[in-house]
């Protein structure tokens, strides 16, 4: 007969097993040459001052489900767009690193989020960029920047000649 304690011990490895079998098929893989490879990967300090021209910053979160969800195409888009593409991963930002860009207006709609958008257009100063939300793509051109995508289907929309 089998004891409290040995039923227990199975209950707790079938649910382990189970577990690890249903999330298998979800994992996705954020470590590879696309992202936190060191070279792409940036902090607030590299928001305005890397060495190309014109570059992207894509901002996303590994806590994201749309930025999970993008995560192909985002690494078709780095390995084909004329311009590199730097990474700034949400997870990344310690709370001060935060706090040094402009503060994202409370409970805003999409017409807000047009009007952050375009008020970030032209700007070279990480105290006047927001950051909105996950996923975030921004053209910097000449330390300002030039374009902002802000959510999953502007991001894709814009990405999408790229794949």
């Amino acid at each position: 007969m089998l004891s409290i304690k040995g039923f227990t011990k199975r209950i707790l490895l079938l649910g382990a097993v189970l577990t690890m079998t249903s999330c298998a098929k979800e994992k996705v893989n954020w470590f590879d040459k696309s992202f936190f490879n060191g070279e792409n990967n940036i902090d607030s300090a590299g928001f305005f001052t890397q060495k190309e021209e014109t570059y992207y910053i894509y901002y996303y979160s590994l806590f994201c489900n749309l930025c999970t969800q993008m995560k192909g195409d985002i690494s078709t888009f780095i390995e084909n767009s004329e311009y590199k593409v730097y990474t700034l991963g949400a997870q990344n930002l310690s709370e001060e690193e935060f706090t040094k860009f402009k503060k994202v207006k409370e409970n805003f709609t999409k017409d807000d989020i047009a009007e952050m958008n375009k008020e970030m257009i032209g700007v070279s100063d990480i105290k006047e960029v927001y950051l909105i939300g996950t996923p975030m793509l921004f053209k910097i051109s000449e330390a300002k920047i030039n374009e902002v995508y802000s959510g999953a289907a502007a991001v894709h929309s814009y990405i999408e000649k790229y794949l």
